[in-house]
This record gives structure tokens, sequence and C-alpha cells, in this order.
């Protein structure tokens, strides 16, 4: 004898309805909506219903509900879900016989929460500013914001390094040098001068998966960091502001130019800064 196929009621030998449970839609942090398919509704209009249970946990049933036949689709929206978690669910239809068994099951993830302890550099780099956080459940994606502009969406990482940040500056002061004041050396001085952090920017997180993105992080502020000012300053080959030339150990902000020409001639001088990072 040929077995009664699960299509059909082994009890009282009746065919009983099919469902398929469709992809989840409308996923949010805590809420999202349940859809499925009548595949048969085995003679007559069905009711059906959903359950769903957290990775690892118990199943939630929806409540019978709903009067479909062979091919209309229905769903049920649930709330009070884990953000940022893995659930399963599947469907069942009824007639006013006979209960089917459950259908295909499917899976969704919640959308993940916003990142947590955002954290940027304070000039420890002088070439970059590096962002870390702590993951967020269900996130398979991450991205930095500067100053609310998306750096690119990363992997499932925790830290990022931006590059991309203004560098520290040189302000450059002023030079100058004695006119004949002195029969040894020209005295060249430079004031005013300093080395600036770069910009402080405001930087956030946001996570995402399939379903979506987080909310923004909370911000934190950071800048690149610059090295010690440097110097070297350099003198003019003639009486004209052309063909310099750096001057031996010339290197601090007042300098003693004895190697200048005895005769008297004049000479142009400029001082080159620089530091790291700027």
């Amino acid at each position: 004898e040929e077995p009664i196929p699960d299509i059909f009621d082994r009890t009282l030998g009746i065919p009983a309805p099919l469902v398929t449970a469709l992809a989840a839609s409308n996923i949010q942090t805590t809420t999202a909506r349940l859809n499925g398919q009548i595949s048969d509704d085995a003679g007559e209009a069905c009711q059906y219903r959903f359950r769903y249970k957290k990775s690892g946990g118990s199943y939630s049933y929806t409540a019978w509900t709903g009067s479909k036949t062979t091919g209309q689709t229905f769903y049920e929206d649930i709330d009070s879900l884990v953000i940022g978690s893995l659930y399963y669910f599947n469907a069942q239809a009824k007639n006013s016989v006979v209960e089917g068994v459950w259908g295909n099951e499917l899976s969704f993830t919640t959308k993940p929460p916003a990142p947590t302890n955002v954290s940027a550099t304070d000039g420890d780099y002088t070439d970059e500013v590096v962002i870390t956080w702590i993951r967020s459940s269900g996130a398979t994606q991450y991205q930095v914001y500067r100053d609310g502009v998306g750096l690119g969406w990363l992997g499932d990482v925790n830290a990022y390094d931006d590059n991309g940040a203004d560098p520290p500056t040189i302000t450059p002061g002023s030079a100058s040098a004695s006119d004949g004041a002195y029969v040894a050396y020209v005295k060249l001085i430079l004031s005013g001068q300093s080395v600036n952090n770069g910009t402080t920017h405001t930087y956030k997180v946001r996570a995402k998966n399939d379903a979506g993105e987080s909310g923004d992080s909370e911000t934190d502020t950071g800048y690149r960091g610059h090295g010690e000012l440097a110097y070297q300053w350099q003198r003019s080959s003639g009486d004209a502001p052309s063909g310099y030339s750096n001057i031996d150990g010339a290197n601090t902000a007042i300098y003693y130019d004895t190697s200048a020409p005895a005769d008297g001639g004049g000479r142009y001088y400029r001082c080159i800064e620089y530091a790291e990072g700027a």
C-alpha cells in the first residue's frame, strides 16, 4: 500500500493545506514583518499563523487569522524582538477540517545597535587619526563618519585609520637679517613661527547588516599631531633673491652666519621650516 502523503491528515485521510514562508520584510531593530503564501488550500479558504524564535530560544506563535486561498499571500507584523539578533520563522495553515504541517523555515537578523565606546586619537599620530569602537551584535559592516561625511563601508572590524584627516600646519613667522651691525657675522632671527595640530574632526560610527543600518554612535573628536619644528637657513648666491642654497649647520631659529661674504657684499636670506606630519 502506498504511504499517505504529508499533505493528508493521517487520521481522517483528507487533504491538508500547505504554506510557503516568504522572506521577512520591514526589518527594524525590534520589529519585522513575517510573510507567507498559501501553496495549496486543499479546497477551501484557510486561516494562517506564524511561529518564530530567536536563535537558541523557544517559539512564539501568532494567532490564527485570515481567510486565504491558493496563491494568496499573507503577513504578520511582530515586535519586541531583540536588537541585532538572528530569528527563525515558518508558517502553518488550517481549514475547517484540519491543520496543515509547518512549512519551510527561513531566517532574518534584526538591525544592529549603534557601535559603542567610539574613540578617536588626539595627536598620537602625525599621519592619521585612529578611530576605534566596540562592535555591534548582529552587524557585518561599519562606516566611520568624519564631520558628518561617510568614509566608506568597512568589513567586520573595530578600528579605522583616517589618513585623510587634515594635516598639521606651520605658521612661518618672519625672518630678519642684520645689515652691517656686526663685523664677523650676519645675525639671522626667525620670530613668530609655530607648528599647529591638524584640524579637530568629529567622528561617529554606524553599523550595518542585511536588514539595514543602525543609528549613529556617540561622537568623539580627534586630530593629527606633529613633530618638532625644525629649521634650515638659506643664503642667496648674490645680491638678489635667487640662487639660494643651504647654510651648513644653520638649523636654529637664531643663527650667526659667519660664512657671509667678508667684503660686505649683500645677500638675501630665507628659512625653510618643517615638522613631521606638516
